[in-house]
């Protein structure tokens, strides 16, 4: 190593741009993966994003909840109702854990330039569902020592999800929830859906988090909005994209929609574009 030759921030390179939209449902949030530039294949782990994506020009693989035990589970565990049936094994789990670590072996992500993960809310829960079920307690309610194992689990997938993205050069697209809360002195503010300690990790993992908003202008249209940097009610936004507003419109006209074609001179491809 020397020291009279320092390296100059002008010569960084940071990798591939990781999108977090986050937002309440119905805000737009998985239908922007579609305005990506480039081809992008989608991991969906939410059934209600499967009526979104339809006949959109992405790949896409499912991993879907399984089925769970339907009785009653009261917190007082001794007061349950007395199971009618075990329940499978939860896999979907490690039916995708499987897909992703094969598709980054063969190579399979070279044809993309853009891999999705929608949505975190739904992924979260397959990995408590099979931490549940190792735990002997599959279907009933999680207690504090089963979410430590989702939570490093989760943040383990993600890391390596970062690593391989440079790597294999593809750029990272992620939806999550919000939800209103409030702090110890009372102010209500929007925070992310995830358990615990992944509201501090995961912000930190991406280089681009967006609020997504829907809205109907004066003519009865709907409007798509994203907000791009932070404020007292959203301090985890932000962007690695220059020139951009505080409030973009991401609007995809209907038209566009459904022919499917140059999607992606609108939404984050719009955005992607200023720069």
């Amino acid at each position: 190593m020397t020291l009279d030759k320092p390296r100059s921030a002008k010569d960084v390179v940071t990798g591939t741009t990781k999108f977090l939209m986050c937002g309440h449902g119905g805000a737009g949030k998985t239908m922007l993966s579609a305005t990506l530039p480039g081809k992008t294949f989608l991991y969906v782990f939410d059934v209600l994003a499967l009526e979104t994506v339809k006949g959109l020009p992405i790949d896409y693989e499912d991993f879907l909840p399984d089925e769970l035990p339907m009785d009653a589970q009261p917190l007082a565990e001794k007061s349950q109702d007395i199971p009618t049936a075990p329940g499978a094994e939860p896999v979907a789990y490690l039916q995708w854990e499987e897909h992703f670590q094969e598709a980054l072996k063969s190579g399979f992500f070279e044809k993309y330039d853009n891999v999705g993960f929608d949505g975190f809310t739904a992924f979260q829960q397959l990995m408590m569902d099979r931490i549940l079920f190792l735990n002997g307690r599959y279907g009933r309610w999680p207690t504090e020592g089963d979410y430590t194992p989702v939570i490093n689990t989760f943040t383990n997938v993600w890391r390596q999800v970062i690593v391989k993205s440079t790597e294999q050069d593809f750029r990272v697209f992620a939806t999550a929830h919000i939800k209103q809360a409030k702090n110890k002195m009372g102010r209500v503010f929007d925070q992310l859906v995830v358990y615990g300690e992944l509201r501090e990790r995961l912000p930190s993992m991406f280089s681009d988090i967006y609020l997504c908003e829907a809205d109907v202008d004066a003519s009865n249209e709907r409007k798509w909005f994203v907000r791009t940097a932070a404020d007292a009610d959203h301090p985890y936004l932000r962007s690695s994209l220059h020139n951009l507003d505080v409030e973009e419109e991401v609007t995809i006209p209907l038209a566009t929609l459904k022919s499917g074609k140059n999607l992606d001179k609108f939404g984050l491809g719009k955005l992607i574009a200023k720069q």
